[in-house]
């Protein structure tokens, strides 16, 4: 194995962990080269357990060649997983472009890895998060100006051609140098995305390393996440954290997926820093060094759980609303309360239908957004993406040939338009983003110009 680590310095890293030696290979996912260390590694060193960078649904897809042709439209608008699905589908558009470029599938070390663990024997462990509960706790986390910088990067990204990324390139940014500066560019431009993406991930995969079975383990890992992972592995930094704010901690405690089981261990191992004056404490702090079973069922709690959303997202739901109809009510005691609601119902109905036009959607679908975005505003549980998109997957419903298509037709913004499915999730957030305009932009233009002109005509 000497040979192979000096060879691939940049690549190979070896840990030992009570008593365990464990060998990570760090990988770029679209690498020929990547794939080739994996494959050497795990022969030579045949190890008890390979643990690879995959969630249950992202193994599935590799070792099953799974499409997106089972997948339901109606089932996605329902559950509100339009934006997830639709980054997900640019994210794996991008990454498939240049798997392209470089004759290569995309995640194809992975699949080595699995392979070569079967000719051996070996576990294969999954030790990722689920890909859902990553975008999901980015997405709860996030405001609303994050929300928006952050699609507008993946849209330019995925508008961005791959075809002149070179292999070259690819195997630079298995590099330290070169990963230490994208990895701070993400955290300038992203804080909240390095920390739910990267760093939370890296305490994730550790620990399933550290548990894998056997005395020899193969890890398997993009090369972002190799020296957040070996800092816990050797131990420099604690797998749970030492402190954790009072805000934070009391949303932990507060959250509905977490069980009074769980309520408990944290409420165990934690307690407020400033004992006396505990009502005031800024953070709660760890008692004393714990077990790996306890360690196990916290990181769970802090970074396996979907969050509630956030207060201000609550707040916005039910003020804006709350606004606009103390606003139109107080119109009918001011004389203008017809020329309020009607500029209510233009402002917010005309950007919901302008929404639609611009994802090419149908003509009733057009006509569902304005008349449904005028009451959807008013219900903090509706959308008026719930909506426009289900009238949409009813009058334009996604052939087989859309969804067996879909990662082909996502590569170009004509295909997007033209592929049945990926319009229908145009259609849901455009449709939204135009409501939202039409409540802050639309209804003042309207109660100002058009709706007096009108009115002055009876």
């Amino acid at each position: 194995m000497d040979n192979i680590q000096d060879n691939n310095c940049d690549s190979i890293h070896h840990v030992n962990y009570d008593n365990k030696e464990i060998i990570i290979i760090a990988t770029a996912h679209v690498s020929k080269k990547s794939q080739e260390d994996v494959k050497r590694v795990i022969e030579s060193e045949r190890p008890d357990s390979v643990c690879v960078e995959l969630d249950q649904s992202r193994f599935k897809t590799i070792t099953e060649k799974s499409d997106f042709s089972s997948m339901d439209i109606v089932k996605v608008i329902k559950e509100k997983k339009a934006i997830v699905v639709l980054v997900n589908l640019l994210l794996a558009s991008f990454q498939r472009k240049i798997a392209k470029n470089m004759d290569v599938e995309p995640g194809c070390e992975m699949i080595q890895a699995i392979k070569s663990a079967k000719e051996i024997n070996a576990d294969i462990v999954l030790a990722d998060r689920d890909i859902q509960v990553t975008f999901k706790r980015i997405w709860r986390k996030s405001t609303f100006i994050q929300k928006f910088k952050l699609l507008s990067q993946i849209l330019g990204t995925f508008l961005l051609s791959a075809d002149n990324i070179k292999e070259d390139e690819i195997e630079k940014m298995k590099t330290s140098d070169s990963l230490d500066g994208a990895i701070n560019m993400m955290w300038k431009s992203f804080p909240l995305i390095k920390e739910v993406l990267l760093d939370e991930r890296d305490r994730f995969l550790a620990n399933k390393i550290r548990c894998a079975q056997g005395q020899k383990i193969v890890a398997v890992l993009g090369a972002a996440h190799v020296p957040g992972v070996k800092k816990y592995l050797n131990k420099e930094v604690s797998f749970v954290p030492q402190t954790i704010e009072n805000r934070e901690f009391s949303r932990h405690i507060s959250n509905k997926s977490i069980t009074d089981q769980e309520k408990s261990l944290l409420n165990t191992h934690y307690t407020p820093e400033n004992q006396k004056e505990s009502k005031y404490s800024k953070s709660y702090a760890l008692k004393n060094n714990i077990g790996p079973e306890s360690e196990n069922g916290i990181l769970d709690i802090l970074y396996n759980k979907i969050p509630k959303s956030g207060i201000t997202g609550t707040i916005v739901a039910i003020i804006i609303p709350a606004i606009l109809l103390i606003w139109i009510v107080y119109g009918f005691f001011n004389n203008s309360g017809v020329e309020n609601l009607l500029s209510y119902i233009l402002g917010t109905g005309c950007g919901a239908a302008l929404g639609s036009l611009v994802a090419s959607a149908h003509p009733i679908t057009v006509l569902v957004g304005f008349f449904a975005a005028p009451v959807t505003v008013m219900h903090p549980l509706l959308g008026v993406g719930w909506f426009t998109g289900l009238s949409e997957a009813l009058l334009k419903k996604p052939k087989v040939s859309d969804l067996q298509n879909l990662s082909e037709d996502i590569k170009s913004l004509k295909g997007f338009y033209k592929n049945r499915f990926s319009r229908i999730l145009l259609v849901i957030i455009v449709s939204s983003l135009g409501t939202n305009l039409g409540i802050f932009l639309g209804i003042p233009l309207f109660n100002k110009f058009i709706v007096p002109s009108i009115l002055s005509l009876f």
